[in-house]
């Protein structure tokens, strides 16, 4: 499964599509204004939010670990792209590994 979303400079969500929001186990309407790290491992943040940074330059990605709404953490490969070039606004397409 697959899931995308739009974040802010910031790292917040703007928007997020229905696939996200089921892999998360979250309404998608709740998604909005939340920081993309509230979904991650506590060990894996500060390395997600590395490659959030490595995009500002273009792209980056690799994996880490997703937190469910359950608490359910599973493996997953975050790939970023920046989408404006004033790096208000960056991409990011997760999929699940399990």
């Amino acid at each position: 499964q697959q899931g995308a979303a739009m974040l802010d400079a910031k790292g917040c969500i703007v928007y997020a599509n229905l696939s996200l929001a089921q892999l998360l186990g979250v309404p998608r309407e709740k998604l909005v204004g939340l920081s993309l790290t509230q979904f991650l491992a506590p060990e894996d943040q500060s390395a997600c939010l590395k490659l959030l940074h490595d995009a500002q330059t273009g792209s980056s990605e690799g994996e880490t670990h997703l937190l469910r709404a359950g608490g359910e953490s599973i493996p997953a490969h975050f790939s970023f792209s920046l989408l404006s070039r004033d790096k208000s606004a960056t991409g990011v397409l997760i999929s699940d590994l399990t």
